[in-house]
């Protein structure tokens, strides 16, 4: 079996399973504002998704990456399993679960890239590994918006509370 198949394979399973896990939190999310967050994530996820079927068309027939071996299961996966089973669960709860996979995610395509002998491949995986480190960034700066709104734009808008 072409290790790179497999690897991209799980790959597209990862962006899928981000994606599922996207749509199920953002019907459990009360803030509006987390809700459209969500769904923009897992537009993201789906944009991945397309991409990686792409590649992986291409890689089938034309072989354009050597072979390259990487066992983990789709970390998004569990993500999901920790919505279903959680009888209540806050907005907050969930952003937190959604930055632990984000980054797992990010360490992920960054491993595929650090292992990666094509130069092709090695900028492919750096490019997923960035993507997915701007998603954690995103669902980071979210989390800390809700746990303190103050601290958030006292920090990220660079703006002083003191009146002056």
């Amino acid at each position: 079996m072409n290790h790179t198949l497999h690897t991209l394979r799980l790959a597209m399973d990862t962006e899928r399973d981000k994606r599922n896990f996207y749509m199920m939190a953002s019907q459990r999310l009360v803030s509006p504002f987390d809700h459209r967050i969500f769904r923009r994530m897992a537009d993201h996820a789906t944009d991945h998704l397309r991409m990686l079927k792409d590649i992986y068309e291409t890689a089938e027939t034309a072989s354009i990456f050597p072979t390259v071996w990487y066992k983990a299961e789709t970390m998004w996966e569990r993500g999901i399993w920790q919505l279903e089973e959680a009888k209540t669960v806050t907005d907050v709860d969930i952003l937190k679960i959604a930055a632990e996979l984000q980054l797992k995610s990010y360490e992920f395509y960054h491993d595929l890239g650090a292992k990666a002998v094509n130069p092709f491949e090695k900028v492919f995986y750096c490019a997923l590994a960035c993507e997915e480190r701007k998603d954690f960034l995103i669902i980071n700066h979210t989390y800390s918006y809700m746990i303190d709104p103050e601290g958030w734009f006292e920090s990220v808008e660079r703006i002083s509370l003191d009146g002056g």
